[in-house]
């Protein structure tokens, strides 16, 4: 579900807000996580933000983003499966030649404004396209720390302060996470050769990105194959022990789709692995509960 709304408007107000709060912010242990895919060019993929050790209500915020390629572009932002308020919801602000996100926290237009005080979770999910001629690479996802200008008021220069934080139910103090981590898309080569070197084959043994991730309590796989063939589809842990077979045996080809029932097994990453003629593809996925 998209969750995402228009940004202008609020997004002047919100600074201006921001920047009537006091310069010194509160203490606060929050940290943010961005999370980390595998993916192919062409694919859409899903980038959770997390936020961990939560100590202190609050009922806006404001997260800025940078990644370093042009070859991924910000769609959309989605609640699903988030820690905030259903009440509140999320607006995207993106500017693909500055490589640039910003995603806002907004409260409703009611008095008694929704707080968020759960300790940790998942705050929200944004989606990228990868470009189809996109190349093999690592593109980091990192905080954004600017000051930049906004207008000017009877000859005054407005600023506004980018950088990742949220604000009390009253809007008079803001809380500055304690700590980033960046996350990363890797983007894989999936163009794989017939083990005849005789033959050529169509590059269609790919593996997907499982849907939806991060998951609760199952998610679906899909691969296609270029010819019928042997293929296993295998299931591992952070440690490496495999841990489920989801599919062994002979398939035809075409498009495949697996689901992964993973209601017994706890929050965490996981690996999934295909291996067939064509060859062997891992993807990473996360099983957030």
């Amino acid at each position: 579900m998209n969750s995402s709304r228009k940004i202008p408007v609020f997004f002047a107000i919100f600074f201006i807000l921001a920047l009537s709060a006091p310069e010194e912010a509160f203490s606060y242990a929050g940290r943010i996580t961005v999370g980390s895919v595998g993916a192919s060019p062409g694919d859409k993929i899903a980038i959770p933000i997390y936020l961990e050790g939560n100590d202190s209500a609050f009922s806006a915020g404001s997260i800025p983003l940078k990644y370093n390629s042009s070859d991924i572009v910000p769609d959309s932002v989605s609640m699903e499966g988030s820690m905030l308020d259903p009440a509140m919801s999320l607006s995207m602000g993106a500017n693909p030649d500055s490589q640039l996100v910003q995603i806002l926290i907004l409260p409703p237009f009611v008095s008694n404004l929704p707080s968020v005080s759960v300790d940790s979770g998942l705050l929200f999910t944004i989606w990228f396209t990868i470009s189809p001629s996109a190349v093999q690479q690592q593109i980091v996802i990192d905080s954004l720390n600017t000051i930049d200008t906004i207008g000017l008021i009877d000859g005054n220069v407005i600023t506004a302060l980018r950088r990742i934080e949220f604000s009390d139910p009253s809007g008079a103090q803001l809380y500055l996470p304690a700590v980033f981590k960046p996350g990363q898309v890797t983007i894989l080569s999936t163009a794989v050769e017939d083990e005849d070197p005789g033959a050529t084959l169509p590059n269609t043994f790919t593996l997907s990105q499982n849907y939806p991730n991060p998951f609760n309590p199952s998610t679906k796989i899909t691969f296609t194959l270029p010819y019928r063939q042997d293929v296993s589809l295998e299931i591992f842990n952070v440690l490496g022990q495999k841990i489920e077979i989801l599919s062994s045996g002979t398939l035809p080809a075409g498009n495949h789709e697996v689901e992964w029932q993973a209601g017994n097994y706890p929050s965490g990453i996981y690996f999934y692995k295909i291996r067939s003629e064509s060859g062997s593809l891992t993807r990473k996925m996360l099983l957030l509960k």
